[in-house]
Parts: C-alpha cells; structure tokens; sequence
C-alpha cells in the first residue's frame, strides 16, 4: 500500500473570513492564556499556533519564518520605502520636517493601493495572499 501525502496540495491556499480573522485577533488580545489551561504562561508563537490550528485548520495554512527574516517581511519593504522618502531631497531645518515628510510618504500611500499591493507582490512574500 502506498501511503498518501496528507494536507494541502501545494498552491492550494484557503483563506479565513474577515469574521474569523478579527476572532483570532480579539481573541489572542482580550484573553489570557489561563483560561486556555495555559497556567503561567505567555502567548507564545506555539500556543497561538495550536489556538489556530485547533479552531481554523480546515481554512487557513500557517507559514512559519525564521526568526529574522526581513526579506520575507511586506513591513520592511515598506519601511525601507518609508525611509527612501525621508531622507531624499532636502535635509531637514526642523525637528517637525522628518514627521511632516513622514506623515506625507503614509498619506501618497494611502491613497495609492497599487504601491501598496506592490510590496506584497515580490516572490519572497509570495506566501502571502493578496485579494484584489
């Protein structure tokens, strides 16, 4: 008999309801680890993990990176755009200028979903789903 691989195939992706990601969210937030039957404990990646594993396994596929990875990290990409933008053009005269310019670069990308969506779209986030 030969055995089947279990799970997923590989670039099939389920993806959790709004709903049940704000109830993960608020959970982890409002609840303490007690009432889990997680006695002194913090929550830590592995106890998050089981919490989701257990309720969503059916919907979700959970991505473990390593420690330090900032190259698989979409806030780092925008932290360095961020950065980017500060420090071009002029130095600043005052201490309100890096806040200004700051404040500046997050509205130009508020209203700009394409570059946004851009930092999600590079192969070492490809884990990552995107819904358009």
């Amino acid at each position: 008999m030969e055995s089947k691989k279990q799970g997923l195939q590989k670039g099939t992706h389920l993806l959790l309801a709004p709903e049940e990601q704000a109830e993960i969210r608020e959970t982890i937030i409002t609840r303490r680890p007690e009432e889990f039957g997680i006695p002194g404990s913090l929550w830590t990646l592995k106890k998050v993990c089981a919490y989701v594993w257990k309720r969503h396994r059916d919907k979700i596929e959970l991505f473990f990176l390593p420690p330090y990875a900032p190259e698989s990290n979409p806030d780092e990409y925008l932290n360095h755009a961020l950065k980017l933008s500060v420090h071009s053009g002029d130095l600043p005269r005052s201490k309100c200028d890096i806040p200004h310019k700051t404040a500046s670069f997050m509205r130009t990308l508020q209203h700009s979903p394409d570059k946004v969506s851009a930092f999600f779209q590079l192969n070492q986030v490809s884990y990552i789903i995107v819904r358009e």
